[in-house]
């Protein structure tokens, strides 16, 4: 009887040492990413969106082009048109802001990150009229 609560205790000191090995191998792992993308980090525009007159966007061919007028976003095709202004404001804040996980010093031609033909062309016009454009490619690196 004494040989068999040795064993059970040697059991449970093991499965206690497994668990607490997996407990602190789970939430102790640094996502190595997550510290470069953070420490690499670099903001490379940003408009606030209430100094955004225009956004217009060309995603695979198609276009389409958000106009603010008085505080409302309305397409530029057809104004009267009723949009939904929670999303369209998640779309001006994607637009007007742009950050890179890193920095190529000396970077390739432009068709090796795919933007001789981008996948999205995004303009920003700013009430001042100031634009500031940008390409993404259909290449991830």
């Amino acid at each position: 009887m004494k040989k068999q609560k040795i064993q059970l205790i040697g059991l449970l000191v093991a499965l206690i040492i497994v668990v607490g090995g997996y407990l602190a191998a789970r939430y102790l792992v640094v996502d190595e990413d997550l510290v470069t993308t953070q420490s690499v980090s670099e903001e490379v525009f940003h408009i606030a969106k209430e100094n955004v007159k225009e956004v217009t966007y060309t995603v695979g061919g198609v276009y389409i082009g958000l106009i603010n007028e008085d505080g409302i976003w309305k397409l530029k095709d057809d104004k009267s048109l009723e949009l939904d202004q929670d999303k369209i404001s998640d779309i001006v804040g994607f637009a007007t802001y742009l950050n890179s996980k890193s920095v190529i010093e000396d970077p390739a031609p432009l068709d090796d990150y795919g933007l001789t033909s981008p996948e999205y062309v995004i303009k920003v016009v700013t009430n001042d009229g100031a634009e500031k454009m940008y390409y993404i490619g259909d290449k991830y690196t």
